[in-house]
């Protein structure tokens, strides 16, 4: 399957930025324009054109996957469609080419209002019946009344919605204009994206939703779920990208609204004032989220949601932020919930987080990801409060770890002996466990540092069985090369 993607991706590629330079990149001699040619070359020769439409129509529609769309006769589908006659049927025959579509303004907003409304109709009659992703800027809705009404006539249509705005908008008298001339209900919208901050009310105008699913809110998400159908809708929600927590509303914790969430990704958004009123007024409050698998904590200060709530099916857990060890141990003892994946921040004191660690006997993934910021109190070397140190001295607590991730940003010079090294000495310890275990373990360091440690650790490990995969790696290519949580890197980025 790789190798199949790869050139089509690097076709599509080239179509793209230069469709013209597509005949030479693949052996025709030239490619004369219909508008200036005397001896045009003939299809035949051109080797694209020996793929079957099948093929070529898979390879539009994975390079345009993460392309929007524009109002304009200048997206990306339209150059594709100029290159030749066999391009612009394949591109008319599959109507998913055409299901992205950005309804932002471009440019002025008294620019080209009747071609945008062109434009758009194409998009919807050439899309159907398929169901379309939409992305809205409303910030200019009055100029673009016309487009936005089209959209709306359509909404039965949506599967996914995309909302940006200026702060002086008001989002929900927008919608609420358009659903008393046009309706209300979205009955196929499975996600929603608020990409604006400031004022509720939004969920309100779009209900009822029935197949909503997911949601992405901004980092100052207001919540005010005062009626019964708006709180229906949230708790279909089985996937959170947002703060933990509202401004407003009699309840500022957004969660326990969603008592179905199963993949949660909590937007760090720097924790205020009214957040710490919230969280002291509700102390001793727990919600129950007993579907909730995935955990993600982007800020040092957001594991406070952590104190108000329960997950006993909380499997994989990653934390961005430092020092929320005695949060997550608190909320591992009262969930009483089994973590499979750990991916936390650590330094040159772990001693809580090698306690933490303890607690989870049935971790087959664990991730340390170096907090940079930290003292540069030891060199990678068997430091007695280093948490691989600590861990390599009771390898029987990860005797279910089949995946080991170590980031290490210190430098090192990797001359000393094998024995002075705490990753080292940790892999030797997990390989000599029986039943093996360990299926992989990768130290990622700074790239000056790369082809020493890579040395270093070849000549440590001489003796690791074939099984076992142990390597060093660039830690700046890290998180675009490595995908520690499938479900966390899929949902945020």
């Amino acid at each position: 399957m790789v190798r199949l993607w790869e050139p089509a991706h690097q076709v599509a590629l080239v179509a793209f930025t230069a469709p013209l330079a597509i005949a030479t990149r693949l052996g025709a001699t030239k490619l004369v324009s219909q508008t200036n040619t005397t001896h045009p070359q003939q299809p035949a020769a051109v080797p694209i054109h020996h793929l079957p439409p099948e093929i070529l129509s898979l390879i539009f529609r994975y390079y345009l996957a993460d392309v929007w769309l524009s109002l304009t006769y200048r997206a990306p589908i339209w150059t594709l469609m100029r290159v030749c006659t066999l391009w612009r049927n394949v591109a008319l025959s599959n109507h998913l080419l055409w299901t992205k579509i950005d309804g932002s303004p471009r440019g002025k907003p008294s620019e080209s209002p009747k071609q945008s409304r062109s434009v758009l109709e194409t998009y919807l009659t050439r899309s159907n019946p398929a169901l379309l992703d939409i992305r809205l800027n409303l910030s200019y809705h009055d100029a673009f009344r016309i487009a936005l009404e089209i959209f709306w006539q359509n909404r039965h249509r949506w599967r996914s919605l995309s909302i940006a705005a200026n702060a002086d908008v008001n989002i929900h008298n927008v919608l609420k204009s358009l659903g008393s001339d046009f309706g209300y209900g979205l009955p196929n919208l499975e996600e929603i994206n608020l990409l604006y901050d400031g004022k509720c009310g939004t969920m309100a105008a779009l209900s009822p939703i029935p197949a909503l699913r997911t949601l992405v809110a901004s980092s100052t998400f207001l919540v005010k779920p005062a009626k019964d159908h708006v709180r229906s809708a949230w708790k279909l929600i089985t996937r959170y990208h947002g703060p933990a927590f509202s401004h407003i509303g009699t309840h500022p914790f957004i969660l326990h609204l969603m008592p179905n969430l199963e993949i949660c990704a909590i937007r760090d958004h720097g924790v205020n004032i009214k957040m710490g009123i919230a969280s002291a007024r509700y102390a001793g409050v727990q919600h129950d989220l007993p579907n909730l698998r995935v955990l993600h904590l982007s800020g040092n200060k957001n594991d406070t949601c952590l104190g108000m709530m329960r997950a006993p099916q909380l499997r994989k857990y990653e934390h961005r932020g430092v020092r929320g060890e005695c949060a997550l141990s608190n909320f591992i003892d009262r969930s009483k919930c089994a973590l499979t994946t750990l991916s936390v921040r650590y330094g040159p004191h772990g001693k809580c987080l090698y306690e933490l660690i303890q607690l989870l006997p049935a971790l087959h993934t664990l991730i340390l990801r170096d907090n940079r910021d930290a003292p540069n109190d030891f060199e990678g070397g068997a430091d007695s409060t280093d948490v691989p140190s600590l861990l390599s001295g009771k390898p029987a607590a990860l005797s279910q770890l089949s995946v080991l991730k170590v980031e290490r940003y210190r430098q090192c010079s990797y001359k000393g002996t094998h024995d002075s090294d705490s990753f080292v000495i940790l892999v030797k310890n997990l390989i000599a466990l029986r039943p093996l275990r360990l299926q992989r373990a990768r130290l990622y360091v700074p790239s000056v540092d790369v082809g020493a440690a890579w040395r270093f650790i070849r000549e440590a490990c001489s003796s690791v069985p074939a099984c076992v995969d142990v390597a060093a790696g660039d830690i700046s290519s890290y998180d675009t090369d490595e995908v520690d949580i499938k479900e966390i890197a899929e949902f945020v980025n």
